[in-house]
């Protein structure tokens, strides 16, 4: 028998993505991320203006990293079905939709 409570957590949890996302990306500082990786709390400053400027090069960085996923994926479901490759493409498009989301 399936574990239903599970499941309902799970989909809680896909439904709220975003404001999970969105409640992270608001208490992150530069001050956090340099406790975080180990470095003096001044040491981001070198690389960002601010925290904006940090989350534009992640997004940056997921966006490549989606992009490259994305011609993998294009060229294994070359080989797979219509229906598999459209399910593939939505998925890619929720996580872009969602990374578009959290930076506005």
């Amino acid at each position: 028998m399936p574990d239903k409570s599970r499941g309902k957590g799970q989909r809680n949890a896909l439904q709220n993505n975003h404001r999970i996302i969105n409640e992270t990306i608001e208490g992150l500082s530069l001050r956090s991320v340099a406790r975080r990786v180990g470095v003096s709390h001044t040491a981001p400053y070198n690389h960002f203006a601010d925290k904006q400027e940090l989350l534009a090069a992640i997004s940056t960085v997921g966006h490549e990293k989606l992009y490259q996923k994305l011609l993998i994926s294009f060229e294994e479901s070359k080989h797979s079905s219509l229906m598999s490759s459209l399910k593939l493409l939505g998925h890619i498009l929720n996580l872009h939709l969602l990374i578009r989301a959290c930076l506005n």
